[in-house]
């Protein structure tokens, strides 16, 4: 079970406005007792990924993160969320496609700090949608063990992309391409794969195509 962590928009992640909406929304998902909680947008308001790997719309300094290392205080904010959800929970969040200092140090401005997050949670999913940040399907395995390389506890589940984005393209992606894309995720030190999304699958009508590619994993 997945959910977003911050309110996003121009609500600063360090605000008491933010830390209510995370722990009234961490005390709802821990109430229905699943196996897994995922952490979706643990960082601060930004765009990324079209093509060059671009950051747009990013938070702006405020007078709660104003001076503050964003990369330590997401994950303090982390800590603290991870403090209470039961041991028999896992947890896992999902992370940005991008190593440290690329365009212009994206994990100072965003605030994910993939070493140490890392070695907090029991699963990392990085979102290797290739394409859209304008990579090689080859790029899936690449920054897997990259993940890899930074001696993280956690278990790396990549992302793949089932069609192109942002919504607005043409759908090229074909089912060529996906069965690659699924080569690549489970290659070693990957633990899995996971799709984004099925109801991608099933509005471009590659449900079929997907489904037989996924079975012979």
């Amino acid at each position: 079970m997945s959910f977003v962590v911050f309110l996003g928009g121009k609500v600063c992640p360090l605000s008491a406005q933010a830390l209510s909406f995370l722990n009234r929304k961490l005390k709802k998902i821990v109430a229905l007792k699943p196996d897994v909680i995922w952490f979706d947008y643990l960082k601060f308001q930004g765009k990324w990924g079209v093509v060059r790997g671009d950051l747009s719309e990013t938070h702006e300094e405020c007078k709660y993160c104003l001076d503050k290392d964003r990369e330590s205080e997401i994950v303090e904010i982390a800590r603290d969320a991870l403090a209470k959800i039961p041991k028999n929970i896992k947890v896992g969040y999902f992370a940005m496609p991008y190593k440290k200092g690329e365009y212009e140090g994206w994990e100072k401005i965003l605030g994910q700090d993939h070493k140490n997050l890392g070695n907090i949670f029991d699963f990392v999913s990085p979102m290797l949608y290739h394409r859209m940040v304008g990579k090689p399907v080859s790029y899936i395995s690449e920054y897997v063990k990259y993940l890899d390389g930074l001696d993280i506890k956690a278990e790396i589940i990549p992302i793949i992309q089932l069609k192109d984005m942002p919504d607005e393209l043409p759908d090229k992606l074909t089912l060529k391409e996906i069965g690659q894309e699924v080569e690549e995720a489970m290659k070693s030190p990957s633990v899995g794969v996971a799709v984004f999304s099925w109801d991608q699958t099933i509005e471009k009508g590659k449900l079929y195509g997907v489904s037989r590619i996924l079975r012979k994993i």
